[in-house]
């Protein structure tokens, strides 16, 4: 699946790629918009690599934050299927033998108890309708973390894009 792939790449250049954090620069004097000051013995190279080092910091949080959308969105990928399997192998067909028993018995017999036969088929539906509102839930989740993990991927291709931009 290729967004297992993807998220195991993530991680393993998350794990693998050397950390460049803020706080370690925190001994440069800046000005409060955060450059660096112009009596400074900083060169501008020096700028270019400490504004470098923190472009590597956002896109590594932005490569932590996209791989554990992905491995949330997995968690309610396998939950949508596992309720799916649950409904499919176990309940719906108890519920559908129940349905054919109830609705044969009432075809059978000549002076039946239509009371009985009326709530016996409500409950069978309220039962059903319970199932599919948990399946209706179960898939509202998954369609909303899919669409966060799409709007966090086009956020992080927005700032590469900005980032790959503003270094010519």
């Amino acid at each position: 699946m290729i967004v297992i792939i993807l998220a195991s790449s993530i991680d393993y250049d998350k794990e693998n790629k050397p950390r460049h954090r803020r706080h370690h620069h925190h001994h440069y004097p800046q000005h409060r918009d955060g450059s660096a000051s112009s009596n400074d013995s900083i060169s501008s190279s020096s700028n270019d690599d400490l504004n470098a080092y923190d472009d590597n910091d956002e896109q590594d949080e932005a490569l932590a934050s996209y791989a554990a959308q992905v491995e949330h969105l997995q968690e309610y990928e396998e939950a949508l299927f596992d309720a799916c399997q649950e409904i499919l192998t176990n309940k719906e067909p108890i519920l559908t033998r129940e349905l054919r028993t109830v609705v044969k018995q009432a075809q059978d017999t000549v002076d039946y108890d239509q009371e009985k036969f009326v709530n016996d088929m409500r409950a069978n539906l309220l039962q059903r309708q319970q199932l599919l509102d948990e399946l209706q839930t179960r898939l509202q989740a998954f369609a909303d973390c899919l669409q966060q993990e799409e709007q966090v991927a086009a956020a992080q291709r927005t700032k590469q894009h900005q980032s790959t931009g503003s270094v010519y």
